[in-house]
C-alpha cells in the first residue's frame, strides 16, 4: 500500500521552523533527504512499516495507548 504523506508547506510554516532550527530549509521541511527540483522512483522511499487505525480519535493528540503494538 502507498500513502500520500504530502504536505503543502505554507510561509507561516517557514518562518515557524526557521525559528526553531536554524538548518531548517525549505525543501527540507517535512523529508529527511532532499527532492527539491528532483525526480527519483518511488520505490527508493518504500519501506516497511504498520498502519494503526487512529481515525476514531477526535479532539486530543494520539497516544501510545491509542494503539495495541502486539496485532
Amino acid at each position: 500500500m502507498k500513502m500520500d504523506l504530502t504536505i503543502k508547506i505554507t510561509p507561516k510554516m517557514v518562518t515557524d521552523a526557521q525559528g526553531n532550527e536554524k538548518k531548517a530549509l525549505v525543501g527540507h521541511l517535512g523529508t529527511h533527504f532532499d527532492v527539491m527540483n528532483k525526480e527519483f522512483p518511488l520505490e527508493y522511499a518504500e519501506r516497511k512499516g504498520i498502519v494503526f487505525d487512529v481515525s476514531g480519535i477526535k479532539n486530543r493528540d494520539i497516544d501510545c495507548a491509542d494503539h495495541d503494538i502486539l496485532r
